[in-house]
């Protein structure tokens, strides 16, 4: 017994590979209490959290049952000693021990193999209550017409507008840990290989192409794209009018046009909107001959933010009744007496 408990801490020290993987306890069966995960070599991931792996239900609350926290832990428990744990059979061991081998043995894991659409996404990524969860959905507007307010998502569960932000914002920060970001991969890798062939994109459009570069069978509502892409919101733009870049696009903050809206009223007291959109275009096509490569939608969306912005920053303009009109010049029509 010596002989091999010497044997065995040669294998647990050296690098992962399939061999060595076999001769571990939880695959064996054979018990060594006195080994701990700390004396595992860094290649088997003894200290990665169980939730990177892809696992089914029953397998989560057998693990859980078991208060299996780490893949160093679960190396060292013997499989017998699962099999005794209700709804545990030698299905879901030979399960585990596929889906531990895969990630030990295969760093490039692809979980996007188990998604379906964005739902299924979620469900297999993030570990929630199924209420937190539900409402994530909800407050991303999945399978709804819109996303729920907070407000709107309290009244589901009877708490406050605070406590449904105080979720949110604990997701939040799960989304953006390495170990999410990590299962994340394929669809962050995907939107970046989009967003760097083509600048910026009208939601609808992206979701239609990330389904097909992810083989989804459903197309993600644009809107909860939207909301879902804004989480990273140091890397991603999403802005008001449905169009999605990376944050440090020119093209969505384009300085070339600063300054151009006085220029084009000039002195005058008001201009239709519509002819405002007009020569907006006209200096978008001058100045900057990418433009002209975009859909035509996506054009409309970008002279309709970039004046957005302008109103914003010359407050002596304003929007009323669909013109632009200058409040220092502009005088209101007498309504006449009846």
């Amino acid at each position: 017994m010596i002989v091999y408990d010497n044997f065995f801490s040669t294998i647990i020290q050296s690098p992962a590979t399939e061999n060595n993987l076999y001769l571990l306890p939880f695959f064996t069966g054979q018990r060594f209490p006195s080994v701990t995960p700390d004396k595992i070599h860094k290649s088997f991931y003894p200290d990665v959290s169980i939730s990177n792996l892809i696992l089914n239900i029953r397998s989560k609350n057998l693990l859980k049952q078991a208060n299996i926290t780490t893949i160093g832990q679960l190396l060292l428990t013997p499989y017998g000693q699962l099999l005794k744990y209700r709804n545990c059979g030698i299905h879901t061991v030979k399960f585990l021990q596929t889906e531990l081998k895969k990630y030990i043995l295969d760093k490039e894991i692809d979980y996007s193999s188990h998604w379906k659409d964005m739902e299924s996404m979620l469900d297999s990524v993030i570990e929630l209550k199924d209420r937190n969860l539900l409402i994530f959905k909800y407050r991303l507007g999945i399978k709804l017409p819109k996303a729920l307010t907070l407000e709107e998502c309290g009244k589901k569960y009877d708490i406050t507008r605070e406590a449904v932000r105080q979720i949110m914002s604990h997701i939040e920060k799960l989304i953006l840990h390495p170990e999410t970001e990590f299962k994340l991969r394929p669809f962050w890798t995907t939107l970046d290989k989009l967003l760097k062939k083509r600048e910026v994109w009208l939601s609808e459009d992206l979701a239609k192409k990330i389904k097909e570069k992810l083989h989804w069978e459903k197309r993600p509502e644009p809107h909860a794209l939207e909301n879902f892409i804004a989480i990273k919101r140091e890397k991603y733009l999403v802005t008001n009018y449905r169009l999605v870049g990376f944050a440090d696009s020119k093209c969505l903050a384009c300085s070339r046009v600063d300054g151009f809206l006085p220029e084009i009223m000039k002195d005058k007291t008001e201009l239709p909107y519509s002819a405002a959109c007009s020569l907006f275009l006209k200096k978008f096509g001058s100045i900057c001959p990418k433009i002209n490569t975009f859909p035509q939608k996506v054009i409309d969306s970008l002279v309709k933010l970039h004046l957005r912005r302008h109103l914003s920053h010359y407050k002596q303009f304003q929007m009323r009744n669909n013109k632009i009109i200058n409040i220092f010049t502009y005088v209101p029509k007498k309504r006449r007496r009846r």
